[in-house]
């Protein structure tokens, strides 16, 4: 819950400007693959 808000949020913030679609795809990358270590 909390990366899916996280990712809503950061959505929000950059005004919205991608579509949902595209939103729903980067957090199901995120949520399956996670973040890659530096």
């Amino acid at each position: 819950m909390g990366a899916f808000l996280s990712v809503l949020i950061w959505w929000l913030d950059g005004g919205a400007k991608l579509p949902p679609q595209q939103v729903d795809q980067i957090f199901r990358r995120l949520a399956t693959e996670g973040v890659p270590s530096a």
